[in-house]
């Protein structure tokens, strides 16, 4: 649920990235960036469908979101709260958008 909300996020910036006069290094960090966040995605859909859990419903509700699932049979919802999917969503971009120094 925050996953695409950070990829989203990363799109915006690089778009605030090409207006400077040497945008790539930016939009280049932007990119790998997002190609990790995506890479994650793929795995927590993987991992959900390996254990049968479904997402239904997805709504945006005053404060937050409210999430439907259904896992194996049983159906439950989960509401986070906007500070909740802040703090989350800021987390996830500092942890993604880490520097890969390598010496040659």
């Amino acid at each position: 649920m925050i996953l695409p909300m950070v990829q989203a996020a990363f799109e915006r910036d690089s778009l605030v990235f090409l207006s400077l006069r040497t945008p790539d290094p930016y939009v280049d960090w932007l990119y790998a960036a997002r190609e990790r966040l995506s890479l994650k995605a793929r795995m927590v859909k993987y991992n959900a469908r390996q254990r049968s859990i479904t997402v239904t419903k997805q709504q945006r509700v005053a404060g937050g979101i409210l999430v439907r699932y259904q896992c194996r049979g049983y159906f439950g919802d989960i509401t986070l709260s906007n500070a909740e999917i802040a703090q989350e969503a800021a987390g996830l971009m500092r942890k993604y958008l880490t520097f890969d120094y390598t010496e040659q």
